[in-house]
């Protein structure tokens, strides 16, 4: 026969006691990602202006003249110099020359000239590797270079310099530049600076050495850059200026779905299912066309999805509708997009 354990009658009083002694258990409300459609046009049209875009804060974090400089200087671990491709900048290589000395610029279509490669790819710089790298502070190989300036915003050249770098000591790259025939030499420090991938400089202010126009942090970078095409059966590239979005090569990337999914379909799921390779054009020009036999207007192509992983990991789907600002003025891009 089984035993009923009866228990004292205090101890009963003493265990309804209890729970009035402890505080009620606080309830945390479930996290709420904000997931909301979010638009933005940029100020400044693409045709004239650099526009750098943080998509968490959902702005503009730095705008500036396409034309403002002419180099950009690698800040990192690297040394790595590039060039203003928005201006249709190329670089030639000279066999033999002497810095200093007059040079002539090769032909057009010579097969000399070079250009960053559009898809951000470091390891394809026109200007290659002009020193000795494997080393704390490279030594500058010697080489010299024709660089042609490209073009300022009516469309005029700019001209050609002849260029020289320098050995890179105390943390300051150095450059040298001067007139074709060898005259006007001028020469320029360019420090790095830490906390920045890049820092610019425009050759014709030598002494402001380092312009801090791009930003410490960003997802993507709307600007005019240099194309080629390249003539069938030749060795002759002809240059030409498109317009559009580009990652951050340190830190975002992006991923196109063509147009054959609905905006509203693409979710989280769809997005661990791509695979985002360090291409900073993979969104780039081509979500507008132009109309050549109705409007000679660009018509977006608003059904064209765009993944973008942000440089702080987050992900978003983001699409283009607008290159026209209120009053008809070309290149305010706007855009929509959404956190998944």
């Amino acid at each position: 026969m089984m035993r009923r354990r009866i228990l004292p009658t205090g101890l009963l009083a003493l265990l309804a006691f209890l729970p009035g002694c402890f505080a009620e258990d606080e309830r945390i409300p479930a996290l709420e990602i904000p997931r909301d459609l979010r638009a933005a046009r940029l100020d400044s049209s693409i045709y004239t202006h650099q526009t750098y875009f943080d998509l968490d804060k959902g702005q503009a974090i730095a705008t500036h003249s396409l034309y403002a400089w002419d180099l950009s200087f690698e800040s990192g671990d690297g040394f790595r110099v590039l060039l203003n491709s928005g201006r249709l900048m190329a670089v030639a290589e000279l066999e033999g020359a002497t810095f200093g000395q007059p040079v002539s610029a090769p032909p057009a279509s010579s097969p000399l000239w070079r250009w960053d490669a559009l898809s951000g790819n470091l390891d394809s710089t026109a200007f290659g590797e002009w020193g000795r790298w494997d080393q704390a502070e490279p030594s500058s190989l010697g080489k010299v270079y024709v660089l042609d300036l490209g073009i300022d915003a009516n469309g005029a050249p700019l001209g050609m310099r002849q260029l020289s770098f320098g050995d890179f000591s105390d943390g300051h790259y150095l450059l040298r530049h001067a007139r074709l025939d060898g005259s006007e030499p001028r020469e320029s420090r360019v420090p790095k600076v830490p906390g920045r991938a890049f820092v610019q400089h425009a050759l014709a202010w030598p002494d402001q050495g380092a312009l801090l126009l791009e930003p410490e942090s960003w997802d993507l970078v709307f600007s005019q850059v240099r194309a080629n095409l390249q003539i069938p059966g030749t060795e002759t590239f002809l240059p030409y200026l498109v317009r559009g979005a580009y990652t951050n090569r340190q830190s975002s990337r992006a991923f196109s779905l063509g147009q054959e999914l609905p905006f509203d379909s693409v979710d989280w799921e769809l997005s661990q299912t791509v695979f985002f390779d360090e291409r900073i054009d993979n969104i780039g020009h081509d979500w507008k066309t132009f109309d050549l036999e109705g409007s000679n207007l660009y018509r977006v192509l608003d059904d064209k999805i765009y993944l973008v992983r942000a440089s702080d990991e987050r992900l978003y789907k983001l699409r283009f509708v607008g290159f026209y600002g209120p009053d008809g003025e070309r290149g305010l891009v706007g855009f929509e997009y959404q956190r998944l």
